[in-house]
């Protein structure tokens, strides 16, 4: 506790989380932390993203509680704020059990979704250069099969296209809800055309993502990135 800050937040997410119960339900997560202060909440929610007690059954219960909110007419800052734990617990399950072509693949489409927004074509550029060059260390240090990420590559955009044509609704698969559970958290058109804007963008990271590859890959790849 008298080191640094740094490792005195450590210390402190490590006692926090120690003093869960082992065996933890989301109501009994909730009900723990509520009893916190407004930091060691935040350093629990931290710390808990990445204990082995966060599984798919807790995230499911997550938003199991959501929709129990819902039903029970909380009021709006009550749900939206069990939705956003929920998605962030289910996000942080996910990438955890993730292979790590699908990670890579996850933090590529990210920084390409930066240079969509770039302030200019250098700091574009400059994004696109990381870009091939991180892919290709990753390649080269053998932390991921180059074929198993092109082919996640691929199956990413292919989803996308497909979902694309048939207009499907992205929190449906998000919440593996129906549309009936969907439209008590959000408008079902709105969220629809949330759902194809976020669509629209992925694709064009993808396309960033090649031509990424093209200008600054130093690796030759069979048959091209596309």
């Amino acid at each position: 506790m008298a080191g640094t800050g740094d490792d005195y937040e450590d210390a402190r997410r490590a006692t926090l989380l120690e003093a869960l119960p082992r065996e933890l339900t989301f109501a009994g997560f909730i009900d723990h932390a509520m009893r916190l202060g407004e930091e060691d909440a935040l350093r629990l929610m931290e710390a808990f993203r990445l204990d082995e007690r966060l599984t798919s059954e807790f995230c499911e219960e997550a938003f199991n509680a959501v929709y129990a909110a819902v039903e029970r007419k909380a009021p709006e800052e009550e749900v939206m704020g069990l939705l956003e734990l929920a998605k962030t617990f289910t996000t942080s399950y996910r990438t955890r059990m993730m292979p790590p072509e699908a990670q890579l693949l996850d933090l590529t489409l990210e920084a390409a979704r930066q240079a969509l927004v770039a302030e200019d074509e250098i700091a574009r550029s400059d994004i696109l250069r990381t870009i091939a060059e991180e892919i290709d260390q990753a390649i080269e240090r053998e932390l991921v099969s180059e074929t198993e990420f092109f082919s996640a590559f691929r199956s990413f955009r292919v989803g996308l296209e497909r979902d694309e044509r048939a207009e499907s609704s992205i929190a449906s698969e998000l919440f593996d809800a129906d549309e009936t559970d969907v439209a008590q958290l959000m408008d079902p058109m709105e969220e629809l055309a949330t759902s194809a804007e976020t669509r629209k963008e992925m694709l064009r990271a993808c396309e960033l993502v090649v031509v990424a590859l093209e200008r600054f890959s130093g690796r030759r790849r069979r048959g091209g990135a596309r």
